[in-house]
């Protein structure tokens, strides 16, 4: 597809265990030359969240590139990303024997680049922020119960921080038919960063410790493992997987901003 606005951009990733689990259930897809993204969170109450997230970042870019490769509008785009997590959703639910018991589940939230633009689509509580100018903007929204209260307005947004209604999950791939992922298209500009993460980062960092952060960080190659390494430093009290991606002009050198 057209890059409209000649931006180009660079990602990193990190993926840590954290300091209290004794295992890794997230994973995350950031290929070199690729311009899709995921993080996927298992869900920890389900018996194989780890299964569930290495599906989601193994079937659901091979899914996107093969609707791509029909030929897709920009207009598209958020369709498509819509119907393959809905597709895979219902899939993973089908290799449950007993559909009464949890036994799939993760989050997703992926990112597609094109052009000056980036089509985002999420199913959970993993997030994907803008940043602009060094500040934070959350471009999701909690598919918890947390996120519930704050949309109905019994919560604010500081006041779901840290909630015990953060764990109580409403939506994620692998449950009963149908879930009702959502998708946005963000506009993008030079100097503009996109993160997409896990709890592990956000359940940990409030959106100001980020910033902060990424206003410290001296190198646009160590911004993930900065903000894992502050995430842990917080506590670490889940998995942590993050991918930030940065954009510049053709020709612009990649730096924070």
């Amino acid at each position: 597809m057209e890059n409209k606005k000649n931006l180009v951009f660079k990602a990193v990733s990190c993926l840590d265990r954290g300091k209290k689990r004794e295992s890794n259930q997230d994973n995350l897809f950031a290929e070199e030359g690729n311009s899709f993204f995921v993080v996927s969170d298992g869900v920890g109450s389900s018996l194989k969240g780890l299964e569930t997230s290495e599906m989601v970042v193994d079937k659901l870019p091979k899914a996107v590139a093969g609707k791509l490769a029909e030929g897709a509008t920009i207009d598209d785009l958020p369709a498509i990303l819509l119907n393959e997590v809905v597709a895979l959703s219902n899939y993973i639910f089908e290799l449950n024997p007993n559909k009464k018991d949890l036994e799939y589940g993760a989050t997703v939230v992926c990112a597609l680049v094109a052009g000056n633009k980036a089509i985002v689509a999420h199913l959970g509580d993993s997030r994907c922020y803008l940043v602009r100018n060094g500040k934070l903007e959350k471009k999701t929204n909690d598919h918890n119960m947390a996120g519930l209260l704050v949309k109905y307005g019994e919560l604010t947004e500081d006041e779901a921080w840290g909630h015990p209604s953060c764990n109580n999950l409403l939506r994620f791939v692998g449950m009963k038919p149908r879930c009702e992922p959502e998708a946005a298209v963000i506009d993008i500009l030079a100097g503009d960063m996109l993160i997409l993460c896990s709890d592990g980062v956000h359940g940990m960092l409030k959106d100001k410790e980020i910033e902060s952060v990424i206003a410290k960080n001296n190198s646009f190659e160590t911004i993930a493992q900065d903000i894992t390494n502050a995430s842990n430093e917080a506590g670490g009290k889940d998995n942590i997987s993050i991918i930030v991606i940065k954009f510049s002009e053709v020709g612009g050198e990649v730096k924070n901003g």
